[in-house]
């Protein structure tokens, strides 16, 4: 849903907590691959909005995560086959 709102030109508050949403729902069941993709969406978000801090923050955990996933890059995962 984050994405969504994010791609449509959504207001980014509506495409931040959708991508809250989408997280804690993720973090709860296990789904790091989609907490992963909220991180990372999340960080964008920040960044556009012009708060360095947080999407430097958000970044951070996205790379970490995406390090202990065995992806190379958070912002560019690989493609499916």
């Amino acid at each position: 849903m984050g994405e969504i709102a994010r791609r449509r030109g959504s207001a980014a508050a509506e495409a931040a907590s959708a991508y809250g949403a989408a997280s804690a729902v993720a973090r709860a069941r296990g789904m790091r691959p989609l907490e992963l993709h909220c991180l990372a969406g999340q960080a964008e978000l920040a960044q556009s909005a012009g708060d360095t801090a947080r999407a430097t923050t958000l970044s951070g955990e996205a790379r970490a995560l995406a390090a202990q996933l065995g992806f190379a890059d958070p912002f560019h995962p690989p493609a499916r086959p």
